[in-house]
């Protein structure tokens, strides 16, 4: 392995992982594309149960969640999110066109619609930079 290799390995692996949960084609692509841009790794997926999944998967250092979905919206990703405590911890903003979840689900941000991707930045930025 060269110098070169090693270095782009340890920057990989010091990259964080953000999952971006949302049945808008057009939405995921953006936000891959802005989020791939500041250094960030994306997986997406197209509903909750697809979340689930990839969450398992990868292990996301944040996810990105719309709350209006098919097969499985965001609140019951929420719900399945929490009782799984591999996961539970993990940072959650949700976009949402209303005020809040559910009562009993807790989110660390609410992302108003339509969707600005200086607030999403600064509120990633705010919820993963003490993340290990």
């Amino acid at each position: 392995m060269t110098i070169e290799s090693l270095v782009m390995t340890e920057a990989k692996s010091k990259e964080k992982t953000i999952l971006v949960v949302d049945d808008d084609d057009a939405i995921r692509e953006a936000l891959t594309d802005v989020l791939s841009l500041e250094g960030y790794s994306v997986v997406t997926a197209a509903n909750g149960e697809e979340g689930i999944r990839r969450m398992k998967e990868t292990h996301p250092d944040l996810i990105l969640l719309d709350v209006r979905m098919p097969v499985m919206d965001g609140w019951e990703f929420k719900k399945e999110m929490d009782a799984d405590a591999e996961f539970a911890a993990t940072p959650v903003l949700v976009f949402c066109a209303f005020s809040g979840p559910p009562p009993g689900l807790n989110v660390q941000g609410i992302i108003p619609k339509p969707i600005s991707i200086k607030i999403i930045l600064d509120s990633i930025r705010h919820h993963i930079k003490d993340r290990p």
